[in-house]
């Protein structure tokens, strides 16, 4: 008898501990709320581009906090996302703790063009086989006539800035480049400058960056030896270029051999910064998710924002469903036959 009661002794205790645990940890719908009030205030403090797309962010505050009280347990993730969705933002993003990144709206220019490119399309126009660069974030290659020809999948990490020379000492030799950007959602500014360092003699002013409504001086790209390249260079873009490649686009644009074809890019405008720490567009929550809300953004030579507004091609020409299945990239093929065009009449 005794045993048995210092065994139910035990399980008592146990259990008020197991309880001391529930109490004493806050709650879902007050983590809930913690988070929401988290973000709202990180937006409204932060974001850049509220009164720019005509965004009531305070009417969002009462609809959001009801939605938020009201949800339960993975509930409020979708509030989250609607929350978020409201600022019609390709950059941000929702991250839980697992890792998984939960991104609320894309772009309607990003949707309609993400699947009119082919990589394997693209490689019918080579007698040869793409040559791959040591990071496998570009394709590159020269057609039989002496096209030249690279596909940029990554801005990210420091990949260009160590191999995109070597790419262009391969290439140099050509009458003209195909440069392709579709497909291109961002990276870093420091690769956009080791691409673009290659298609200028003079150094080339970069477009303007605000950070936390303040302008942030930036120095101009300085030319890239010993590969330059003055022959005729035409960009591909599509609704899928974004962010990191819109930016490369605009200042190759500037520049008086190339040529943009394609159609208008995605509008991905917004950027963050390390300095100072406020300025950081990832920001922790109170349950360890995270969120990314730019802070700053870039503007186009014309002072116009990227955000929203994109670039527009020099020439405007879209890829067909059909054709893509017979083989036929209609953006590709007119960059080379301007190239074509270009070298067989003598002119740069």
């Amino acid at each position: 008898m005794k045993t048995q009661s210092k065994f139910m002794a035990l399980i008592i205790v146990a259990v008020l501990a197991g309880c001391r645990d529930i109490y004493v940890k806050p709650a879902d719908s007050e983590m809930h709320l913690a988070d929401f009030e988290a973000t709202w205030n990180r937006v409204n403090a932060l974001y850049p581009f509220l009164e720019m797309k005509g965004i009531d962010w305070d009417a969002m505050y009462g609809v959001y906090k009801q939605r938020t009280m009201d949800a339960h347990g993975d509930e409020f993730l979708q509030v989250m996302c609607d929350l978020l969705g409201e600022l019609k933002d390709g950059h941000t993003y929702l991250q839980l703790n697992g890792g998984d990144r939960i991104y609320p709206w894309y772009p309607d220019r990003e949707q309609k063009d993400r699947h009119l490119y082919n990589p394997f399309v693209v490689r019918g126009y080579f007698d040869m086989e793409l040559l791959v660069n040591d990071s496998r974030s570009a394709e590159y290659g020269i057609t039989a006539d002496n096209i030249g020809y690279v596909f940029l999948s990554n801005f990210h990490e420091g990949y260009y800035q160590s191999e995109f020379a070597g790419i262009m000492s391969y290439l140099q030799n050509t009458r003209g480049l195909v440069i392709d950007i579709r497909q291109k959602r961002g990276g870093s500014l420091q690769n956009v400058q080791a691409v673009v360092a290659h298609f200028s003699e003079t150094p080339i002013a970069m477009p303007k960056l605000i950070i936390l409504d303040e302008d942030i001086p930036l120095e101009p790209v300085q030319p890239r030896s010993p590969v330059y390249f003055p022959k005729p260079v035409m960009v591909l873009v599509n609704g899928s270029t974004f962010s990191a490649g819109e930016v490369c686009t605009e200042i190759l644009k500037q520049l008086p051999y190339v040529t943009v074809i394609g159609d208008t890019t995605g509008g991905g405008g917004v950027v963050s910064s390390g300095d100072p720490p406020d300025a950081r567009a990832e920001y922790k929550l109170p349950s360890g998710n995270k969120i990314y809300i730019g802070t700053g953004y870039f503007e186009k030579y014309d002072g116009e924002p990227f955000e929203w507004s994109g670039i527009v091609p020099d020439v405007i020409i879209q890829n067909k469903p059909e054709e893509l299945e017979q083989g036929i990239d209609r953006q590709l093929s007119l960059a080379m036959e301007t190239i074509r065009f270009l070298t067989k009449n003598g002119k740069k």
